[in-house]
């Protein structure tokens, strides 16, 4: 690819991001596998990451809609399962994909999100991804498994089936590797341990979790593991590496209790290792927030902000556009204020800072930065909203509601530390 074809590519990364909650760094982490073994169909993954915090959130059904939990790292879903028993999960791989195809529908968000609350099995995934473009750039694979033992991996412009008992998936494409055992020890122990036995076991999900998760090392770890019960539909959640004392959920009761979403770590009781790594990683972000002059929106201006916005024709290539997503919501919660993309869809908290209006910054090692300045045109005076990933592009959007018409539940405010604005 040229250097030009590689800008004009990344022009439309942001708005990938948004939608399909990519707004990460890319490590050689996280493992996903579904087992089967003609009665029980159970399923395992390991968020492997160097961020936080995690949240679970549970969204009863509604017209034309599954019911679902999904669990995510700040705004950002990253798995889940729906009532039916499909699930999915995300893997980051180390290299970018687009599969654009024109005349095809766009999602209408989160790909991911849309995809449990309409399918009820693979077979409904895969006529989802068929019918639809995914013009990217997108540094993610995608996993799905369903109740009746199937289970692929869609990597753009591949769909890795499974076959035989289990199917295993790290951060690697394998549509384009020969010898997978050789190139992540993780899929090796993984699949050793799932070729073993001939019944599949909640026991030897755990296990397997265990033996391929990361201790703390530098702000990197297995933030939190989770095992599927595909056909009873339950929920078994580990922390921050205890395999001894998980968390039990089932989805169906949980479901019953109302929508709502739950900091992970509330779960479950104190753990020092993680308590130190969570004062550090806040600490790291209160400096990154301070370095910027960020801070608390102003109360007088958090108004000022809100709305539904929706992107201006020809702001970007033409050959790029459509894009994956074309509108968005600045949502006020309290005394906050949060950029949304898609209905349930991915959240960034937005703060003040010293040269823009809005920006958002991660708590995490991830280099990328929103900016969002307001302007106006230079003929009409109309205002504009233009977004910046510092280093990549802009984008200008253009207020069309007053009032949002975007919200999700997976709005996560960060503790602000006392120094930061000042």
């Amino acid at each position: 690819m040229t250097r030009a074809a590689k800008h004009l590519a990344s022009a439309i990364t942001l708005l990938a991001l948004i939608s399909c909650g990519e707004f990460h760094v890319t490590v050689d982490a996280c493992t996903v596998f579904l087992a089967s073994d003609g009665v029980n169909v159970l399923a395992g993954n390991n968020e492997d990451v160097g961020y936080l915090p995690a949240w679970i959130a549970f969204l009863p059904s509604e017209p034309a809609k599954y019911g679902r939990v999904v669990l995510g790292i700040e705004g950002v879903p990253q798995g889940g399962m729906n009532d039916q028993g499909l699930l999915f999960d995300c893997l980051t791989v180390d290299q970018d994909w687009a599969f654009p195809r024109l005349f095809r529908a766009l999602p209408k968000g989160v790909f991911t999100l849309e995809i449990l609350e309409t399918c009820s099995d693979v077979d409904d995934v895969i006529e989802y991804l068929r019918s639809h473009q995914f013009p990217g750039p997108h540094r993610y694979q995608y996993f799905f498994g369903d109740r009746h033992g199937n289970a692929i991996v869609f990597e753009g412009n591949e769909i890795v089936h499974k076959r035989g008992a289990h199917h295993i998936a790290v951060n690697v494409r394998q549509s384009e590797e020969v010898d997978m055992d050789r190139r992540s020890q993780r899929f090796a122990t993984a699949t050793a341990m799932l070729s073993a036995p001939d019944t599949i076991t909640q026991d030897l999900v755990r296990d397997t979790l265990a033996a391929v998760h990361f201790e703390d090392s530098g702000g990197f770890a297995t933030l939190y593991s989770t095992a599927y019960d595909l056909v009873h539909r339950t929920i078994t959640i580990y922390f921050y590496g205890d395999f001894e004392n998980p968390v039990q959920l089932q989805l169906d009761e949980e479901l019953e209790t109302g929508p709502r979403v739950v900091p992970l770590a509330e779960l479950f009781p104190p753990r020092p290792g993680y308590t130190a790594w969570e004062m550090a990683e806040y600490e790291a972000f209160g400096r990154k927030l301070s370095s910027r002059g960020g801070g608390p929106v102003a109360p007088e201006r958090l108004d000022e902000f809100t709305g539904h916005y929706r992107l201006v024709a020809f702001s970007l290539p033409l050959l790029y556009h459509p894009v994956t997503i074309t509108e968005l919501s600045i949502v006020r919660k309290g005394d906050r204020l949060h950029l949304i993309g898609g209905e349930q869809g991915t959240s960034f908290e937005l703060f003040s800072a010293s040269y823009a209006d809005l920006i958002h910054v991660n708590v995490s090692r991830n280099p990328y930065e929103l900016r969002l300045n307001f302007v106006r045109t230079p003929i009409f005076g109309l205002p504009r909203l233009k977004i910046e990933v510092v280093g990549v592009a802009t984008w200008t959007f253009r207020r069309v509601d007053e009032e949002p018409r975007f919200d999700t539940l997976f709005n996560t405010s960060l503790p602000l530390p006392d120094h930061a604005g000042s």
